[in-house]
């Protein structure tokens, strides 16, 4: 069977349908969650905000990045601590220890 080039095809690509599949996982992911509402008891009042959960990991994100940098500070050792480096050539005779 030989096909129109013109025509278009009804098939999906691999390219295409990967793109779909990234799409619907992605809409599922958001979707679900919101479907499956549930009455949610906060124990203190800033529990119930909105996005309270979201804004928490990301400031505790950015206060483990600082104290990275922090204590990389205090644990850091210095650039001559294995001893001065020394510029070692190689013996113009290498190919011969070689053989």
């Amino acid at each position: 069977m030989n096909q129109d080039p013109d025509k278009p095809s009804a098939t999906f690509t691999n390219q295409s349908l990967k793109w779909l599949m990234i799409v619907l996982a992605l809409f599922l992911l958001i979707e679900i969650p919101l479907l499956i509402s549930h009455a949610r008891h906060a124990y203190f009042k800033i529990d119930g905000w909105f996005a309270f959960y979201a804004i928490l990991g990301f400031a505790a994100c950015i206060l483990l990045v600082f104290s990275g940098r922090a204590l990389s500070g205090l644990i850091r050792r210095s650039e001559d601590h294995y001893g001065i480096e020394q510029d070692e050539s190689l013996p113009e005779d290498l190919d011969e220890q070689l053989r």
